[in-house]
């Protein structure tokens, strides 16, 4: 049980000594899992409000005066309210047929029901802390799995690229062997001759397929649908 002790503030050039209070309750109990607030106080009846000395002279004296509609005074009821911030209250009332001591029961069914209602509310968050912690470590283990199978694939998509390139010089180099003839007696022949045969040289060298490097790493166990439907939610991974 923590008491809710109120403090002094002490008195300044523009303010008189009062007492602070850290809240309406009378005192908190541990219930457990989450303090229950207890506020004790006295039941109210409303009433008309009688002027006072003051607003009667103000109103005599046709001075601007404001006084409320109804006064609040106390009765001889007793109001126990037992509760836990924005989670709501018990209300427990002095009434005619029965006092609010024999309504305790009902006030530490409260505590109790306060108590399991947080051990609830952490469980849950505990619980969605473990299914958000799953759900990270999967979706890494995808991104690492789809990492992978678009290296493989870039690297197909080159060997396409230098193979269109190099299929595009086979007529090339093979209308220059065709048409070295026509240059016989030029002076710039075994020049030309010489060209031809770097050129043809050049073509078998450069074939893409007789050397390429291989992608590293297991082969990728990802289809080609689920990288695709991955690739469109992680646009900006690289």
């Amino acid at each position: 049980m923590t008491p809710q002790l109120s403090t002094m503030t002490p008195a300044t050039y523009y303010t008189t000594r009062k007492r602070d209070w850290p809240s309406g309750d009378l005192f908190l109990i541990d219930a457990g899992h989450d303090p229950a607030a207890i506020r004790l106080r006295m039941k109210t009846r409303r009433v008309d409000h009688v002027l006072t000395e003051k607003e009667r002279e103000d109103k005599q004296r046709g001075r601007y005066s404001y006084p409320p509609k109804y006064d609040y005074v106390d009765t001889d009821k007793m109001r126990l309210e037992v509760g836990a911030g924005r989670y709501g209250s018990l209300v427990l009332e002095d009434t005619v047929a029965t006092r609010i001591e024999d309504k305790l029961l009902r006030a530490l069914e409260r505590v109790q029901q306060l108590s399991d209602d947080a051990v609830a509310r952490a469980e849950a968050q505990r619980l969605r802390e473990i299914e958000a912690a799953k759900a990270r470590e999967r979706a890494e283990a995808l991104r690492v799995r789809a990492l992978a199978y678009g290296h493989w694939r870039e690297k197909l998509l080159d060997l396409a690229k230098e193979h269109a390139r190099h299929q595009a010089l086979v007529p090339v180099v093979a209308k220059l062997r065709e048409t070295l003839p026509q240059h016989q007696t030029a002076e710039y022949y075994d020049q030309l001759t010489r060209y031809v045969e770097w050129a043809e040289q050049y073509l078998t060298e450069s074939d893409p397929f007789a050397s390429f490097p291989l992608p590293r790493g297991d082969r990728p166990d990802l289809s080609y649908q689920e990288w695709r439907e991955w690739d469109a939610r992680n646009p900006q991974r690289w």
